[in-house]
C-alpha cells in the first residue's frame, strides 16, 4: 500500500458560452464540419491529489481561494478555475503554501491594447504564469499570513528557477519583468462566535518614497475587511 492518501477527481458541466454568439441552451453546439462542438471548456475540475503527510500535493484544474474573507485580494473562488500545481506544508502552527499556475492566453483586439513588442511577445506564443507563495501562522485566537503573488510574462518565455521558489523574495530578487503583489491578512476570534478579518496589500512596491533606489512603477494599496 502507498503511504499517505491519494485521490483523483474530475467534474464537468454544460456551458452555453462557446462563442460570442448567444445560444438558447447549454447542450453542445453545432458548427460547420463540427456537428457536436464540445470544445467549450466544460471541464470545471480535474486534478490529482496526494497526501504525503504532512505535505499535500495537488496537480490539475480546480477552484482555489486564499485569504479569510469571501472576497480576496489574492486568487479567489470567484475565478472559473486555475490550472495549477499546489504544495501545502504545515509545520506546527506555520503553514507554507506554494502555487504555480498558468493563465489562459486570450487574444486582444487592436482597440484594447497597443502592441509594443511583437518580436518577443505574441498570442499563442507567450506563456503567462501566476505564482503564489504564502506563509500563515496560527497564534490560537489570531491567524496572520503574508503572501506574494507574481504574474510572469517574459519575452521569449525565459523563466528561471527563482520564479518557482517557495521561500524567496521575488521583489528583492528583481528578476524582471514581473508584476508582484504583497498581501497581508489577519483573522481574529475576539470571543466564541465572533470573527474579525482584514486583508491589505500593495500591487508592486516602490521604495523611492523612503529614499531608496527603485523603479517608477507606482505602489497601489488596497484593503478589505469583514465581520462574521
Amino acid at each position: 500500500a502507498w503511504p499517505g492518501e491519494a485521490a483523483i477527481l474530475a467534474e464537468g458541466f454544460l456551458r452555453r458560452e462557446y462563442t460570442t454568439d448567444y445560444a438558447p441552451w447549454n447542450l453542445p453546439d453545432s458548427r460547420p464540419d463540427n456537428p457536436i462542438a464540445t470544445e467549450n471548456a466544460q471541464v470545471a475540475r480535474g486534478y490529482f491529489w496526494y497526501d504525503f503527510a504532512p505535505l499535500e500535493l495537488q496537480f490539475g484544474r480546480d477552484k482555489v481561494h486564499f485569504g479569510p474573507l469571501r472576497s480576496s485580494l489574492l486568487i479567489s473562488d470567484a475565478l472559473p478555475f486555475m490550472d495549477l500545481l499546489r504544495l501545502t506544508l504545515p509545520l506546527g502552527p506555520l503553514t507554507m503554501d506554494l502555487m504555480i499556475s498558468s493563465l489562459e492566453n486570450r487574444q486582444a483586439t487592436p482597440e484594447d491594447v497597443t502592441v509594443v513588442d511583437t518580436v518577443h511577445y505574441g498570442f499563442r506564443r507567450t506563456i503567462i504564469l501566476a505564482n503564489l507563495h504564502r506563509f500563515e501562522y496560527d497564534f490560537g485566537f489570531l491567524r496572520a499570513a503574508v503572501s506574494g503573488l507574481c504574474i510572469f510574462a517574459r519575452p521569449d518565455n525565459y523563466f528561471v528557477l527563482a520564479d518557482f521558489f517557495p521561500v524567496f523574495s521575488w521583489h528583492s530578487g528583481d528578476i524582471t519583468p514581473n508584476n508582484l503583489s504583497l498581501i497581508f491578512d489577519l483573522e481574529a476570534v475576539l470571543f466564541p462566535g465572533f470573527r474579525v478579518m482584514a486583508q491589505f496589500g500593495f500591487d508592486a512596491i516602490n521604495a523611492q518614497g523612503i529614499g531608496l533606489g527603485d523603479s517608477d512603477i507606482p505602489t497601489i494599496p488596497a484593503v478589505i475587511g469583514g465581520l462574521e
